[in-house]
């Protein structure tokens, strides 16, 4: 079994959708898009953006809507991970767009705003097509899809 907010391109794995939920922007405590309740991509012109890597659905959907607000769609870091983005922008690194399921982990550290218009993420689940899921593995599933705390 698998958890992601991504793809996996596996031919043996079967996704299955166990939450949906939206993109948003993270920033330092101190910005000074502090005490606006919703982030629009506008407001991001001239903001050093970290994002995860070229070939991630969210970058992906990111630099659409960079381009579609004329914004450049340059980053001034790509990683691997969204949680190495929420641990550079808490150090005032820069802003970034991550799934909440990450961001949550951060709230102490970083203001987390929604994103206008709003990016979905599916939190999907691979499982294996050639076994059937033991009975440990279904009540797994069950408390996770019951426990997962991101909106």
């Amino acid at each position: 079994m698998a958890l992601t907010t991504g793809e996996l391109n596996e031919n043996d794995f079967r996704p299955v959708v166990i939450k949906k939920t939206q993109a948003v922007c993270v920033f330092a405590l101190s910005h000074t898009l502090r005490d606006e309740p919703m982030i629009n991509f506008s407001m991001l012109a001239g903001e050093s953006l970290l994002s995860i890597d070229e070939t991630d659905e969210l970058t992906i959907n990111i630099k659409a809507q960079l381009l579609k607000h004329g914004l450049p769609v340059e980053f001034a870091v790509q990683t691997t991970s969204s949680i190495t983005v929420c641990a550079l922008v808490a150090t005032g690194t820069g802003v970034g767009i991550v799934n909440p399921c990450v961001a949550s982990a951060f709230s102490k550290q970083l203001l987390i705003k929604p994103l206008n218009p709003s990016i979905g993420i599916p939190v999907q689940m691979f499982m294996p097509i050639h076994t059937a899921p033991s009975l440990l593995t279904r009540n797994f599933i069950e408390m996770l899809v019951e426990k997962i705390k991101c909106n």
